[in-house]
Parts: C-alpha cells; structure tokens; sequence
C-alpha cells in the first residue's frame, strides 16, 4: 500500500486538482470531503474533458512523463 496518499478536497477547484496531480505525476486523485471521507475519484481522463484541449494535453504529458 502506498503511503502518504495524496488527495484533494471537494471543495477545491479543478485547477487546485491539476496542480496537484501535475507536481505529483499522479493520473488518479481521490477526493476526501471535511470528515476526510472518500467522497469521489478523479481521473486523468476526467480531467481531459473538463479544460481545453491544448491545457489537457499539458496536463497529460506532465502526468505521464515518469512512465515513459
């Protein structure tokens, strides 16, 4: 198991997200509510439909760099 396991809130904006998953190099990112319960997942692909597409495929290459 993965320890120190990285998340956002559900409060947070999508861009708070990005950043996150971008400075990690993370393609999914759970989401954890004010009692830090798992309220959502976010994906990689989740995140693709939601940004224009040249700022998605930013994201896709800062995210995918460490498995190439």
């Amino acid at each position: 198991m993965t320890g120190g396991v990285v998340y956002c809130r559900d409060t947070e904006e999508v861009e708070d997200a990005v950043r996150i998953m971008e400075g990690k190099q993370i393609r999914r990112l759970p989401v954890l509510d004010e009692a830090k319960r798992m309220v959502g997942m976010i994906r990689l692909g989740d995140i693709s439909h939601a940004l224009p597409q040249d700022i998605a495929g930013e994201v896709t290459k800062a995210v995918s760099a460490h498995h190439a």
